[in-house]
């Protein structure tokens, strides 16, 4: 097997599952923010239910 040829894919391997992982931790991190955007305006409904 030549060795150039295996090792670029396997760099090639490498960097798509890097990628796979960087757009799933941006995901991740996407949907918390919007998980944490939800919470603070359910928090600002009860503390106006609260404070009346």
């Amino acid at each position: 097997m030549d060795m150039k040829i295996y090792t670029s894919s396997r760099l090639q391997m490498e960097a798509k599952a890097n990628l796979i992982k960087i757009s799933n931790d941006a995901a991740g991190f996407l949907t918390t923010s919007i998980g944490i955007q939800k919470q603070s305006k359910l928090f600002q409904k009860i503390q106006e239910k609260w404070c009346r």
